[in-house]
């Protein structure tokens, strides 16, 4: 399974959807609607231990209701928390538990699939040779399925068991399949993780040969992958990457001399760094270890030889005894490189013989790799005798014509018969062609007939939008009047379909100055009109509040919007699946004694003081129907100093997409634009608003990038 179950996601969206899918899971009377909502958390949940106890409660709901895809995929995400975890033992038991299911109903990729898990665990348990013969079942699988996907898959994973044992030969023909096939597939991921395995195999053969053309292929497909991974891959793709490439350069940098040294151990720290900040960040630890014992390796070269052992001390306890073997022999390897080093030859010959020891137990345990093929081995190649590459290629080929074929319009699909008719005809003699001539330039009148019916239709639909956002602008607070309430202010309004359902609005009873920034569902049209359900019914709250307004609270408001969404949507516990609703900031600033009181619907308040930033958090509630949590929203108070600045924002701005210094992709966020206003806060609006569009620009055109806008934007902001 993949890992972002345990990848941090700090997105407002993200944690509102999970929040409504836990609520759902642990209240819902439905079991189809918990069932949805538990494959949901056990997919994304970003904890190991909550991930697996919802995907236990998931296998057992799926079974009552039958749904066995289910079953067998929440079995597998519980086998995938206890690989996580190391504990390959258990993670094999839950394996072959969905594997049970998989046969009993005849799931046959979810067979494949089990089989493919089960080779994984068994060569992290260097049982390769049960590790080998699960994965030829699974290949057996998907050859049978024209699963071109999983096969290049399987071959990957088999290129690098044979890696492990040195068999490079049969490796890089494993290797060389899974590439032939990514590539047919387009499959940009995928082929960036061919080339790394190409990289890593000619580094060890290099290691073994200590030729310098092995080297060199190696540090080229690297560098193939990483610039292909930085396009397609997450941060702990690139990671790997990157551990590749550190080793790489480093070697080759070790029997250099002079400047072409300097440079090539420069490059390996350049890439040391990229990878160990994603370590360190995301706690990975197995990596975190094999970059402790590289910086080790850099101390060494430098001479700073109690800095290196400190840093393999260091990797050497963070890792129990039963740790991979692989590891334990990079660790004596640089246990010896040390030694060897400040000239203690007799610890340095112990380590190599511990490293060599190890080295020929692994490669013993499971010899029969190297001996002859297992029944499963033969079993598949005697089916491949039958089921040849060429025709994996020719399938792929048809499939793909025929998804191309399924896109073309069909006005112009029939325009196509009737020139290939009107081609025809002239093999076939003349005397049609007047006719067809005719039924052709119909077809195309009524083609271009029909075309300019539709740019006539697309203008009035554009016209009548452009109406309507008059009417939205005239019925927004304006500007104006705003600022004769608010003195200045940052007023960014973008709507992403000419209409908006994001808008800002504010008022002034008295002493009372009210402001509020809201985010209705969805955008353009349906947004607009949520938008002015929302103007209405704050205009209408506040008018009737108005007799005593000093003591109406900001929370108080908040809770009347909801039951004015809930009454005029007509939400209730037998229509609730219905999710349009509101997500809002609202506060009361006494003009007088300088109190502000905040509620917040998922929208948050930022103060900026000076140097300092107040965050007050929202309550995890829409303005909307809910069942499971309808309970008041919160009243913060806070009182203002002179030259605080407020701001109130939607998560347009965080939900912009864009990409990051290092090209990965990724949303703005609310963080990066908190830090942003810091900066700026002490600026004039006008000058404030123009570097943030400018950034917001910087942001989706960073490192190539051509992001378009993805939802409607509002920030606003004032000064005390």
């Amino acid at each position: 399974m993949c890992a972002n179950n345990v990848r941090a996601q700090n997105d407002d969206s993200y944690t509102h959807a999970m929040d409504s899918a836990i609520n759902i899971a642990n209240n819902a009377t439905d079991s189809l609607l918990r069932l949805e909502a538990l494959d949901y958390i056990s997919h994304n949940h970003q904890n190991v231990d909550s991930t697996l106890k919802y995907s236990q409660i998931e296998v057992s709901i799926a079974n009552t209701l039958g749904d066995y895809i289910r079953m067998v995929a929440a079995l597998r995400i519980i086998a995938w928390c206890y690989y996580y975890n190391y504990d390959y033992k258990t993670a094999n038991i839950y394996y072959f538990k969905a594997l049970d299911v998989c046969d009993s109903v005849q799931y046959k990729k979810g067979m494949g699939l089990c089989y493919h898990s089960i080779a994984n665990t068994m060569a992290m348990m260097s049982n390769f040779t049960e590790a080998d013969k699960y994965d030829y079942r699974a290949l057996q699988i998907f050859y049978e399925l024209n699963d071109t996907s999983n096969i290049s898959e399987i071959y990957r994973s088999l290129g690098l068991m044979y890696a492990d044992y040195q068999l490079y030969n049969t490796a890089e023909e494993h290797f060389s399949k899974a590439l032939e096939l990514d590539i047919l597939q387009n499959n940009t991921k995928k082929i960036a993780d061919d080339y790394r395995h190409f990289s890593v195999t000619l580094m060890s053969k290099y290691e073994d040969l200590l030729q310098d053309s092995l080297i060199e292929k190696s540090r080229s497909y690297g560098l193939k992958g990483y610039k292909l991974i930085k396009q397609v891959g997450d941060e702990f793709d690139i990671m790997i990457v990157c551990q590749n490439l550190m080793r790489i350069y480093f070697t080759y940098a070790i029997n250099k001399t002079g400047d072409l040294r300097q440079q090539l151990m420069d490059s390996s720290r350049m890439f040391f760094n990229i990878g160990h900040h994603v370590a360190q960040k995301n706690g990975f630890l197995e990596q975190s270890c094999d970059f402790k014992l590289q910086e080790a390796r850099y101390a060494i070269a430098d001479g700073n030889f109690d800095t290196a052992y400190k840093m393999i001390t260091t990797a050497d306890k963070m890792f129990e005894r039963d740790s991979s073997a692989f590891f334990l022999m990079d660790l004596y390897l640089v246990y010896y490189e040390y030694f060897e080093a400040i000239g203690n030859n007799r610890k340095a010959y112990e380590y190599l013989c511990k490293r060599t020891d190890l080295k020929d137990e692994f490669l013993s345990k499971n010899f029969s790799l190297y001996a002859s093929k297992s029944s499963v081995q033969s079993e598949f190649d005697d089916m491949l005798t039958q089921i040849s590459l060429d025709d994996q290629k020719k399938r792929i080929k048809e499939m793909e014509e025929y998804k191309l074929q399924r896109t073309i319009n069909g006005s112009a699909i029939g325009l196509i018969i009737l020139l290939l008719i009107f081609i025809s005809t002239i093999y076939r003699g003349r005397r049609h062609k007047l006719q067809l001539s005719k039924i052709l330039e119909q077809r195309v009148e009524e083609v271009e007939t029909q075309r300019n019916q539709l740019e006539v239709i697309n203008m009035q639909i554009t016209e009548s939008i452009t109406y309507a956002q008059r009417i939205q602008n005239s019925i927004l607070t304006q500007k104006t009047t705003l600022e004769n309430i608010f003195g200045p202010m940052l007023l960014l309004w973008k709507p992403l379909e000419i209409v908006s359902g994001d808008f800002y609005w504010g008022t002034q009873i008295g002493n009372r100055k009210l402001f509020a920034v809201v985010d209705c569902t969805g955008h353009g049209v349906p947004g607009a009109f949520m938008s002015m359900l929302g103007v209405r019914a704050l205009s209408d709250i506040t008018a009737s509040a108005s007799s005593n307004i000093a003591t109406t609270t900001a929370a108080d408001i908040l809770n009347s919007m909801r039951d004015n969404v809930i009454t005029s949507l007509h939400q209730t516990e037998q229509n609730s699946m219905t999710l349009d609703g509101m997500d809002m900031a609202i506060i009361i600033l006494d003009s007088d004694s300088s109190e502000l009181q905040y509620a917040g619907a998922f929208r948050p308040l930022i103060i900026i003081r000076g140097e300092k930033t107040i965050e007050l958090k929202a309550d995890k509630m829409p303005v909307s129907f809910m069942k499971i949590d309808e309970r008041p929203f919160r009243n913060n108070i806070i009182n203002m100093q002179k030259d605080d600045v407020v701001y109130m924002f939607s998560d347009g701005i965080p939900d912009q997409f864009g990409n990051k210094e290092d090209g990965s992709e990724s949303k703005f966020t609310t963080r990066r634009l908190v830090k942003l206003l810091q900066t700026i806060h002490d600026k004039p609006f006008d000058e404030q608003q123009q570097i943030i569009l400018e950034k917001l620009h910087q942001w989706r055109t960073n490192e190539g990038g051509n992001f378009a806008q993805t939802d409607d934007i509002v920030l606003c902001g004032f000064r005390i």
